[in-house]
């Protein structure tokens, strides 16, 4: 048996944000290593996105944008940056915030899109200087789309309902039976 000094020091498992780094840096090394053999960058790209990369494959101007970030930075720059906007809406003022979640409140069924054009028309807000995620961000932490998904959803399982009773009818009544009964148009 061997002593304390001989057993071999236990290593902590990377963490999801050094795991990542290490498959880019997979990535990136492999593309380094095709630009030696006088690939161009496109085509050493092009390639590495067809390969998996942990379990994963990326595109060719994500690849690439790696290269660059690792030449420029090393390997610390392929370690998952956070979104600079997160957890923030400083492109809304609290008043256009407002302003949507009343036009949402008001008008449910209204597209979020459409909802946007109208306030933009309205002159509440102004093109350009917000993104539609911003408004989906805002609108999810009211509750406003999951109950529309939801609502959605159930519209969903409804008409699929009539269709399989549609089809039984068909199967298994007499001819003309499903028109009869108003489950196919005239």
């Amino acid at each position: 048996m061997g002593t304390a000094a001989e057993a071999p020091a236990r290593m902590n498992p990377p963490s999801h944000s050094d795991a990542l780094a290490l498959v880019r840096h997979a990535a990136v090394s492999w593309i380094a290593e095709a630009l030696k053999q006088n690939f161009t960058l496109a085509r050493a790209t092009a390639l590495a996105s067809q390969r998996t990369w942990g379990d994963k494959t990326y595109s060719a101007s994500t690849l690439e944008g790696w290269y660059y970030d690792w030449r420029h930075q090393g390997f610390q720059a392929l370690h998952r940056q956070p979104r600079k906007d997160k957890g923030s809406r400083k492109a809304l003022s609290p008043e256009q915030c407002e302003a949507l979640v009343e036009w949402r409140k008001k008008y449910p069924q209204l597209k979020i899109k459409v909802l946007v054009r109208q306030l933009i028309e309205q002159g509440t807000l102004q093109a350009g200087t917000f993104s539609l995620p911003s408004v989906y961000r805002l609108l999810a932490e009211h509750q406003f789309v999951q109950g529309f998904i939801a609502d959605s959803a159930i519209q969903l399982q409804q008409f699929r309902l009539l269709v399989l009773q549609t089809a039984w009818i068909i199967d298994n009544q007499p001819h003309g039976a499903a028109r009869n009964e108003g489950h196919l148009a005239v």
